[in-house]
């Protein structure tokens, strides 16, 4: 999902705590489209200072499922299962955040990138090929 993002030029903050007690983290949070421009010029620190400070106002929550999973005894265990997954997302909800949650499958094909490509209301189900190849 970073290839797509940086080469659609859409800003990113990856691996952000929202939870320190549990430390429960988002994959990426990404700006409302309207504050791209401002959010895109802030240092990291200034970044993630205003992630903490104004949260699910200023950005979106988006996880990936199904990364870094391993089986054990027949069950997947790891990242976004089980759950422990259900109770992090139901604290995020709590505090206000929306989380778009994808697969890989998803992610690969360019469809993940659809709710944050500026007038597409995330209506298309996946951007053009071209502009993740350019």
């Amino acid at each position: 999902m970073v290839l797509h993002l940086t080469a659609l030029k859409i800003p990113f903050i990856r691996h952000v705590r929202f939870d320190d007690f549990r430390k429960w983290e988002f994959d990426f949070v990404i700006p409302h489209h309207k504050n791209w421009e401002q959010v895109s010029s802030l240092s990291d620190q200034t970044q993630r200072r205003l992630v903490v400070e104004h949260g699910p106002g200023l950005f979106v929550a988006v996880e990936v499922d199904g990364g870094n999973r391993m089986v054990r005894n027949g069950a997947a265990v790891g990242r976004h299962t089980g759950e422990d997954d259900y109770r992090k997302l139901n604290a995020a909800a709590i505090r206000g955040w929306r989380v778009l949650r994808f697969t890989p499958a998803m992610v690969r094909s360019g469809e993940a990138l659809a709710p944050f490509i500026p007038g597409g209301n995330g209506q298309q189900k996946k951007p053009p090929v071209s502009s993740l190849n350019n």
